[in-house]
């Protein structure tokens, strides 16, 4: 890779891999965790993607760091990157609550949810909580971008801020938190940012040894993690959970990144596919999961369906719908709004950009 606007394939699909089992975990909490439970762990896709995004951001955007000209730009990409599939996908939501689909809805949250705010109460669209810790990161990571010092100053006392919320050892739910300082802005959850923040370090500077074994310790490893906790020897959504899936998920970024980087590692463009489209499945498939088991409730069949031809059939239709709003919606509209005629690009590296 000569440059972070290197489009990292092996990367883009692996969040793709991550997407679907966020789907399944939905698919098995919503029919009463079928099969033994075995898709509950898919929640680690959140972890992976948390790592993921601290990766990405630090590597894309590591040379804007201490120039704050180039902050009105990385502040449109973050924007443009989040907030009009976001939106469409509360519109659909909003659909199915006008139709009856949906009946579970807290008022008071709505505007909150619209913009992405923090808030006590669960989020509209239940995944978006943890955009809502995304945006809190884009915003500290604005303030590096402002100034290396002032920067350094801000991450350090946010370290310091989520060890401290860590040692409190209160348990929590992330989506609807209690305290909006300690589990929010403090949430153990953003010590995976910090994590992918090193490993984009590290890759930047070649420093990455081994990295097909290194990728197959972080495969291993959340594979491992994911049997600990579904035997209950490590809490769900624990510290331990969230320091193991983290941490071997940075082993699998630093690896997958590093193979790719020295042509080691490659994927297809079904994969690579599915990765671009991660960010529209992974909004959109809880929707398209409500509609689904409302029609076999219509029909009265929900109960004679096999739990295994219905856990494949949610999880079929989530990614599908996923797909389809990323070829209808997101890539077009993403294409539009990243017209260089609508932002200002300053310096050679801005001339292009991986997908984050």
């Amino acid at each position: 890779m000569t440059s972070a606007s290197h489009r990292l394939s092996t990367v883009q699909g692996a969040r793709g891999i991550a997407a679907i089992a966020v789907v399944l975990a939905h698919a098995s909490t919503v029919l009463g965790a079928p099969l033994h439970g075995i898709f509950r762990a898919g929640h680690a896709g959140v972890d992976f993607f948390f790592v993921l995004s601290g990766f990405i951001i630090t590597l894309v955007h590591h040379r804007d760091i201490g120039h704050p000209s180039f902050l009105t730009s990385y502040l449109w990409r973050r924007l443009i990157r989040i907030y009009p599939v976001y939106w469409i996908a509360l519109a659909l939501l909003g659909l199915l609550i006008a139709s009856g689909i949906v009946r579970e809805v807290d008022p008071v949250g709505v505007l909150a949810t619209l913009f992405l705010l923090p808030e006590h109460h669960p989020p509209l669209l239940g995944v978006s909580w943890t955009l809502q810790h995304e945006m809190l990161f884009y915003l500290l990571f604005a303030l590096a971008i402002v100034g290396r010092r002032l920067g350094i100053v801000v991450l350090a006392t946010w370290l310091v801020l989520i060890m401290a919320s860590s040692m409190r050892g209160t348990a929590i739910l992330p989506w609807a938190p209690d305290s909006l300082l300690w589990d929010f802005v403090a949430a153990p959850f953003h010590l995976q940012f910090m994590m992918g923040i090193a490993v984009a370090a590290v890759v930047v500077i070649n420093r990455v040894p081994v990295p097909r074994v290194l990728l197959a310790i972080g495969i291993a490893g959340i594979a491992c993690t994911a049997t600990l906790e579904d035997a209950g020897w490590i809490a769900y959504l624990g510290l331990a959970s969230k320091a193991l899936f983290g941490g071997f998920s940075a082993c699998a970024i630093a690896g997958m990144a590093a193979a790719e980087r020295k042509g080691l590692l490659t994927v297809d463009a079904a994969v690579t596919l599915l990765g671009e489209a991660s960010y529209s499945i992974y909004l959109v498939h809880y929707p398209a999961i409500a509609m689904v088991l409302a029609v076999f409730a219509a029909s009265g069949t929900i109960n004679i369906v096999p739990a295994w031809l219905m856990m494949t059939m949610l999880a079929t239709t989530g990614v599908v719908a996923g797909i389809a709003l990323h070829l209808l919606a997101e890539r077009p509209i993403l294409k539009w709004l990243r017209n260089p005629a609508r932002i200002t690009v300053k310096g050679p590296h801005h001339a292009a950009r991986e997908t984050a």
